[in-house]
């Protein structure tokens, strides 16, 4: 078997780089919040701002202050995942599939298949979900610090789906994220017949 070219060892490294880079930024902003979800709450953190309507619950209010902590987290990381997200589409286009392992390999496939179900599932959370947390996240931040129950309730009640939306894309997105890495670890091992 004859040894891969520069070209092809360059796309191979990139591509592991991508994903690598990938995983990071999805797993940081997740230790992140539950890091901030528990710590935060637990030393009854608040601010001048929102005492007023969350009063004795310093649960709450720990929480909520803990959202603005995580927010430019997840924020970085959505900047991060487009990065990957574009530079994954234009390797698996000019390599025609995974730029790593063996060409007609099964995992190879499988790896090809997991990137492109996690650009398209980024690319959904990215256009069709992002925005809108993001807006009702706004409202129901206003509403709080407003002091408007009523308001911060209903704002509420909208963001929350959007959360839920966007925390099964990001799960959806890890998972195929670590299926490409694993099955183009596998595909790469040699073959038996490369090994004699």
């Amino acid at each position: 078997m004859k040894p891969p070219g520069i070209l092809s060892m360059f796309a191979a490294m990139t591509w592991w780089l991508i994903l690598v880079v990938w995983c990071a930024a999805l797993v940081a902003p997740a230790a992140t919040a539950m890091s901030a979800f528990t710590g935060l709450p637990a030393m009854e953190v608040t601010t001048d701002r929102v005492e007023a309507f969350f009063g004795d619950d310093h649960e709450a209010a720990g929480r909520f202050v803990a959202g603005y902590v995580v927010h430019p987290v997840f924020q970085a990381s959505a900047r991060v995942q487009t990065g990957c997200a574009i530079l994954a589409l234009v390797l698996l286009v000019l390599r025609r599939g995974a730029p790593v392992g063996r060409p007609r390999s099964i995992s190879r496939r499988v790896g090809t298949t997991a990137a492109m179900l996690a650009i398209v599932t980024f690319a959904w959370y990215l256009i069709g979900v992002l925005p809108s947390v993001e807006t009702a996240l706004e409202t129901w931040r206003e509403a709080v610090n407003s002091g408007d129950r009523e308001a911060a309730a209903a704002a509420y009640a909208a963001f929350d789906p959007w959360h839920r939306s966007a925390e099964r894309a990001v799960q959806l997105t890890f998972a195929a994220v670590l299926v490409a890495v694993i099955a183009g670890g596998i595909a790469s091992a040699p073959a038996r017949s490369d090994r004699r």
